[in-house]
């Protein structure tokens, strides 16, 4: 059977200095029946002109320059010139793993699925990387009812994380053109800059007769600031855009059979949501110029937290901590903990205890060596053991 044709629209917004990597992960894929639909949506940089370069050099490349309108509007203006069945996006300033698509669309020819989900890796350097798929969604393949049972109730928000449990992100999925265009008709006048992305996967799964799941991950999605809390955060405007998004899927779930569920949710997303913008009033520049940053990138909001280590790496990490309230439980302990002022514990307590990770708050690497050592004989897995230290400026 001839393979279907992949359509990969990547919104393109300034971005010179990542653009070359992105597009030749996108065009050295093993599959190779993909058109490569490059919307520089207004850049004032030299974007534009690398789209171009591109669009020369291999014919499956078509590039549409438009005036700036959001993120939104650049992936509503690739899908509407699309000629694939199939619809996939990608962040200009992010890269992809060469067998991602062939894997992805191996399990559409084989399943005949409306899309197909897998993970990614949050990525600041080779060094500082995490995997991210959605844990608590078992790999495989859901019918509809399925869908309704097993993953529209824990979508949104799982008690479980205090976050999603399906990961909205639009880059690391691949939709059924069809069924996507209709949703990204309803947003394209929308100026979304947070919740586009749940706006639109939550949508379309209402409507999906079937998807499959797959915890694999190709997606590397570039961590450009080191800064807990993105720039959006910190617009004026936040609140009524987070409301635009809350009312866009209110109106969707209202009229589903799930209604109560979904709206649950949605209001567990929106005061979540709500809580980080109120992180910037809270969060106090330490009297020091410099501080170890807690490794958000690679924990997810709401775990149960291990701290091993009180010295000064972790009173960094447990200050952020405490000011974010990152954690649902957060447990400090240290060797030497009976000389601390403050509460923390013998390590010992560890092994009765249930976590979701353990952060090392330790630089010395022969010391780390010998605590991970130790964690993994008491029987902590090493997948559950986080080391990670950035030291940044004020």
């Amino acid at each position: 059977m001839r393979d279907e044709l992949l359509s990969v629209v990547v919104p393109i917004y300034n971005v010179e200095k990542y653009l070359d990597q992105c597009i030749d992960s996108i065009i050295n894929q093993t599959y190779t029946q993909i058109e490569i639909i490059l919307v520089d949506d207004g850049s004032t940089d030299t974007s534009g002109e690398i789209a171009d370069k591109y669009a020369l050099k291999d014919k499956r490349i078509k590039v549409i320059h438009k005036k700036n309108g959001g993120l939104i509007s650049a992936r509503h203006t690739g899908v509407n010139s699309a000629q694939g069945d199939y619809v996939t996006f990608v962040d200009a300033d992010d890269w992809i793993a060469l067998n991602m698509y062939k894997t992805l669309m191996d399990i559409i020819a084989k399943y005949n699925v409306e899309l197909v989900t897998s993970g990614c890796f949050r990525y600041h350097s080779e060094e500082m990387k995490h995997a991210s798929y959605d844990k608590f969604i078992a790999p495989g393949l859901y019918t509809q009812d399925q869908i309704c049972e097993k993953i529209i109730p824990i979508m949104l928000w799982d008690r479980r994380s205090n976050v999603c449990s399906l990961d909205p992100s639009t880059c690391f999925k691949i939709y059924k053109r069809e069924l996507l265009l209709p949703v990204l008709e309803e947003l394209k006048d929308k100026k979304f800059y947070y919740g586009e992305d749940s706006a639109i996967t939550y949508s379309y799964i209402l409507k999906a007769a079937n998807i499959y799941c797959t915890n694999e991950m190709f997606y590397y999605h570039r961590q450009r600031t080191d800064t807990p809390l993105a720039p959006y955060f910190f617009s004026d405007d936040y609140f009524r855009k987070l409301t635009e998004v809350y009312y866009f899927l209110y109106n969707k779930f209202i009229s589903h059979p799930l209604k109560s569920i979904l709206i649950k949710q949605l209001d567990y997303f929106y005061a979540n949501s709500a809580k980080y913008k109120l992180w910037e009033y809270e969060i106090q520049k330490p009297a020091r110029k410099d501080y170890y940053l807690f490794p958000f990138d690679r924990i997810f909001p709401g775990g149960r937290l291990i701290i091993y280590g009180a010295g000064r790496v972790g009173k960094d990490y447990m200050q952020q901590l405490e000011k974010l309230c990152y954690g649902n439980s957060v447990t400090w302990v240290d060797k030497n903990y009976a000389s601390m002022e403050r509460n923390v514990s013998c390590p010992d307590c560890i092994a009765d205890m249930e976590f979701d990770y353990v952060v090392i708050a330790i630089i010395k690497d022969e010391i780390v060596k010998e605590i991970k050592d130790w964690l993994m004989s008491t029987g902590v897995p090493n997948e559950k053991i986080i080391h990670c230290i950035l030291k940044c400026q004020m």
